[in-house]
Parts: structure tokens; C-alpha cells; sequence
């Protein structure tokens, strides 16, 4: 039976067994069989038809056209955790920084052909950003802000001059030697050498037990870890690596502790979490996400 589904759906000939009603077998209820929700076949999502997932149906994107949707995807993903709402205007204060932020970023290097837009990863790029604060956590953001690595497509190669992350070809990042330009490098990664004290994204330079500054990755919840001392481990924070080498959530002030590195406070002492800990995201407040770098 779970064969016969499955050939059903890889050919499109058994129309309706996704239970939308729509017959096009993609279980989105639009009958256009995309499968993005949005009835117009070209499955980016936007509704407009051009495939670009720009939204406004002139079938290219631009740089600025990517900017603003991520910019507005990215506020109301913040606001959407305030209870009460954010007050009138201000997600679009929020987007115009962020977009205007963005743009600088990115505007003079896709003029210039160091950075390429692929339309088709643009939704995605949306989709991570629209869940930056899903769950709505009260310290880091847990979407995907890595999808929009798809979307901008760097073009500059090992050795070249560089001004940002993006304009580099995949697996290179742009790395200051403490010049004014950077140069796209190939990072170390888990288990190298550090290189001036930097790694690949990712991951987190420290000193292995022989004192080496080495990278190792960076663990989030659940994954795999290694304990070096009271202060470091490789998991992110909020989190610690246990006596199981797994990463868990940081404990609150008050509760037991073995080392300063598993409280929120970084302080532990006599077997308590003490000292001060870090205020979480005030959600209400729309002034902690209009930021300019």
C-alpha cells in the first residue's frame, strides 16, 4: 500500500490523495501543484507568478527587493512574541533599518558582480528569517538565518579582496588580517589549527588540553559536546556541556552548580548559581531590534 502512495504521488496521477479537494496531489489547496500554497504555479509563494519570490510580478529580484522582505519577515517574526503588540509604526521603523542596514551590506557588491542573486533560494531565505524568534526564545533566536547564505551567491575567490561575508564563493568567508579589506579564506574548521584566533562560521576557537588554540563546533541542545575547565566548553550559550558530554540549557540563579560555565550567570559559587544574569529579549521593547552596525 505505502508503495502504491508512493508511486501515485512521483507520477501525479492519483489526484486527490493528498485530502486537499483540489486534485492536484500536493496537499495545499491551491490547484496549481507547487505545492507553495499561493495558486499561482510558480511555486515561490509569493502569488505573483513570476517565480522570482519577490512578490511584485516583474519576474527579477534585486538585491533591494530581497532586503526589504527579509527586513519586514524579520520584525514581525520579533513582534509576533509581544503579547500586546508593538505600537503603531513601529515594525516599519524596525524594517527600514534593518533594510537599509542590509542594502549598504550588500547593494554596492551585487552592482559590482561580487555577489549573485538566485531567485528560486529567496524563499527560503524569507522562511528562515520569518521564524528567527519562533518559540519565541528568551535569549538567542533559533531560525534559520543560514538560508539566506543560499540566496546570495558570492562570486569572489580564495585570495580575493573582500568587504563582507556574502561576496565570497561558498565555503570561503571574508577574513581581516587586520587590514582595511578583508580576503576571502578558506576557515579552519573541527580540529584544525586556529587562525588568528578565528574559525570557519560555526565553530569556536579554544585551547585543547595540550593548550593549542584549536576549532572545534559549536554544539546546540542535545548535541555532542567537550569540557575543557570551569569557564569553557563547546556548547553555545545558553547552554553547558554535562557529565553526559550532551548540551543543556544554563541553570537559573539559585540552583546547584559544579562550575561557573553551567549558569546563566557565569558565576557559581559554594555549589549555587549566583551573581547576575543576563536580561532575556524584551519582546515589547521594538527598540532592540532597530539596530545599525
Amino acid at each position: 500500500m505505502a508503495a502504491l502512495l508512493l508511486a501515485c504521488l512521483l507520477s501525479m496521477g492519483c489526484g486527490g490523495v493528498s485530502g486537499d479537494d483540489d486534485d492536484d496531489a500536493d496537499g495545499d489547496g491551491d490547484g496549481d501543484a507547487d505545492g507553495d500554497g499561493d495558486g499561482d504555479g510558480d511555486g515561490d509563494g509569493d502569488g505573483d507568478g513570476d517565480g522570482d519570490g519577490d512578490a511584485d510580478g516583474d519576474g527579477d529580484v534585486t538585491v533591494e527587493d530581497v532586503c526589504d522582505e527579509a527586513a519586514l519577515a524579520f520584525c514581525e517574526s520579533a513582534e509576533e512574541c509581544c503579547g500586546t503588540g508593538w505600537p503603531g509604526g513601529a515594525i516599519d521603523q524596525c524594517a527600514d533599518a534593518f533594510g537599509e542596514n542590509c542594502i549598504r551590506r550588500l547593494g554596492t557588491a551585487a552592482a559590482d558582480g561580487d555577489i549573485l542573486l538566485d531567485p528560486q533560494a529567496v524563499p527560503g531565505c524569507i522562511d528562515g528569517l520569518r521564524a528567527t524568534f519562533a518559540g519565541c526564545p528568551p535569549f538567542e533566536p533559533d531560525g534559520n538565518v543560514s538560508a539566506c547564505d543560499d540566496a546570495f551567491v558570492g562570486q569572489l575567490g580564495e585570495g580575493a579582496g573582500c568587504d563582507d561575508e556574502e561576496e565570497c564563493e561558498e565555503a570561503l568567508e571574508c577574513f581581516w588580517y587586520g587590514d582595511d579589506e578583508g580576503t576571502c579564506t578558506l576557515m579552519p574548521g573541527g580540529g584544525e589549527e586556529c587562525l588568528d584566533r578565528r574559525c570557519a562560521s560555526g565553530h569556536a576557537c579554544l585551547e585543547d588540553y595540550a593548550g593549542v588554540p584549536t576549532c572545534f563546533p559549536i554544539g546546540r541542545d542535545g548535541d555532542d559536546c567537550v569540557t575543557f575547565d570551569d569557564w569553557a566548553d563547546t556548547c553555545a550559550k545558553p547552554l553547558f556541556c554535562d557529565q553526559n558530554d550532551r548540551c543543556v540549557p544554563d541553570v537559573s540563579l539559585g540552583r546547584p552548580c559544579d562550575a561557573h560555565r553551567q549558569c546563566l550567570s557565569n558565576e557559581c559559587t559554594g555549589g549555587t548559581c549566583t551573581g547576575e544574569e543576563r536580561p532575556p529579549i524584551e519582546y515589547c521593547d521594538p527598540d532592540q531590534f532597530t539596530f545599525d552596525d
